[in-house]
């Protein structure tokens, strides 16, 4: 029993891993001028969820807490990764190689992210309010 559980532990850490590169392949080709404006705004938006100290279902709520992290994050992540051209995903995964991308704790980053997700739910309960009221 054991060691399923060094086992899951391993599997965990190497997909962590796996996810912190691709945030780092993402970062480095959203810069890459070479890329779609479509392409770009997915892969920001990725970038800012997977960043984001904000879940659409807060983790706290037992399993749908989860189910956003598992399901629109790879989403997203596909999506970025198929609108962005081979080349700029190579050339990212080279710059990553020889220049990894250390992500630092953000406080301002941080409270813009919160604001703009305040400001969605805002939006998004006002629209709901003025839909029931006429």
């Amino acid at each position: 029993m054991n060691q399923g559980r060094k086992g899951l532990k391993k599997r965990a850490l190497q997909s962590l891993h796996t996810i912190k590169e691709k945030i780092a392949v993402l970062t480095y080709a959203s810069r890459d001028p070479a890329i779609p404006m479509a392409a770009k705004v997915i892969t920001l938006i990725a970038l800012a969820y997977a960043l984001s100290p904000v879940d659409l279902i807060p983790d706290f709520i037992p399993v749908l807490g989860y189910l956003d992290d598992l399901i629109i994050l790879p989403l997203l992540f596909t999506a970025a990764w198929k609108l962005i051209p081979s080349e700029v995903i190579q050339r990212a995964q080279e710059q990553v190689a020889s220049q990894p991308i250390e992500l630092k704790k953000n406080w301002i980053s941080g409270v813009f992210i919160i604001l703009l997700w305040t400001a969605v739910i805002a939006w998004a309960g006002y629209a709901l309010y003025r839909r029931s009221h006429f």
